[in-house]
């Protein structure tokens, strides 16, 4: 987890410059995820150790906010509010870092659908996508689920 978080912090820093407001040097992200209290899954786990870090390190966190206030978007696959977000997304850019698992019809035995709305997500989206695990970008690719901006 610490070289995800590393990871997506030297994005966030990469990306954006901070936002001068109120003379703090503030970064707005929008975690697109409903939270669940512990314990409760992996990708729970993860963005709930990410936004404590991301809030430790003084950047504002906003939960399911599309706003032009906002500079990044961090989405979790497609385990978030996907029609508000794209009802939302049409009214300015936006910037995202996809978070994906899966792919869903490996380790549920079907759910290709929900592996080709990452996809489609990933592509209409994504300014760059932080895969779980290594494994989990190998068996994307070898489905053909080649996604955008590809990190780990």
């Amino acid at each position: 987890m610490i070289s995800a978080l590393s990871t997506i912090h030297d994005l966030l820093q990469l990306f954006f410059k901070r936002r001068l407001s109120g003379g703090h040097d503030l970064l707005t992200v929008s975690m697109w995820h409903e939270f669940h209290k512990p314990p409760y899954g992996g990708g729970n786990q993860f963005f709930l150790a990410l936004k404590k870090a991301f809030e430790d390190r003084g950047l504002l966190v906003v939960n399911n906010i599309l706003s032009p206030l906002v500079d990044i978007h961090i989405c979790n696959s497609a385990w978030f509010d996907v029609d508000r977000f794209e009802r939302l997304s049409r009214k300015f850019p936006i910037k995202m870092i996809h978070r994906i698992d899966g792919p869903v019809g490996l380790y549920r035995g079907d759910g290709m659908e929900e592996d080709e709305k990452i996809h489609r997500l990933n592509k209409q989206f994504a300014s760059a996508t932080v895969y779980q695990s290594g494994y989990c970008r190998d068996k994307s690719r070898e489905l053909g689920l080649e996604l955008f901006a590809l990190l780990l």
